[in-house]
């Protein structure tokens, strides 16, 4: 089943990330590719652009989740796609040999201000994949990382990208064939976080 994770406009930072071997990034990372899209309700007043951030995390939290933030760069995603199966966008982060651990675990993501963009973004996961370690939280709703596969039984993985000047690291892209199924996945904690649209209804 292919999915997507995204909030409702109601906290002020959702952030999703998902584990990497920090071998495999060598301890520096090119560019991050992810993909995005917009909720099929978007208000038709607002632009469809996201501004966010990649982010970065060691694995020095509780039970090694994500702890330490080591590196977060802005950008925007333009003309974000309503219809399936969303879009992926590049983003350079130019982080040089050295900037990062070389052994353990990277959290590799990203995060925004939900109140701020005033509607609802998702990002695309492939559940076909074998499970990876995957987090999330919203401030103010869950502030905590708490992992996707707590909530989400049938979580895979997320269609997020990891190149360096060697190699792109694991996770495929996204593809028409790949996410014809995309479906919205809902999660309740007291306000309503995550969404969930059944395959038949997606269109």
């Amino acid at each position: 089943m292919e999915a997507a994770y995204g909030v409702d406009p109601v906290t002020q930072r959702f952030a999703i990330v998902e584990a990497f071997p920090a071998a495999e990034l060598e301890g520096h990372l090119d560019t991050v590719c992810v993909c995005l899209k917009a909720d099929m309700g978007f208000p038709p007043s607002l632009d469809r652009e996201l501004d966010f951030r990649i982010v970065v995390y060691d694995d020095d939290g509780p039970g090694n989740a994500p702890g330490s933030l080591l590196a977060a760069v802005p950008d925007t995603a333009l003309e974000m796609p309503i219809l399936l199966p969303g879009a992926v966008f590049s983003v350079s982060v130019d982080l040089r040999p050295g900037s990062l651990p070389e052994s353990g675990t990277i959290f590799l993501g990203l995060d925004w201000n939900p109140i701020l963009e005033g509607a609802a973004f998702f990002v695309c996961a492939d559940h076909d994949q074998p499970p990876r370690s995957g987090y999330f939280l919203a401030e103010g709703i869950v502030p905590d990382w708490t992992p996707i596969g707590d909530v989400f039984p049938g979580y895979g993985g997320m269609v997020i990208r990891a190149k360096n000047d060697r190699a792109v690291i694991d996770v495929p892209a996204a593809d028409s064939s790949g996410l014809l199924g995309l479906t919205w996945l809902v999660a309740v904690t007291g306000l309503i976080l995550l969404r969930r649209m059944a395959r038949g209804q997606a269109r």
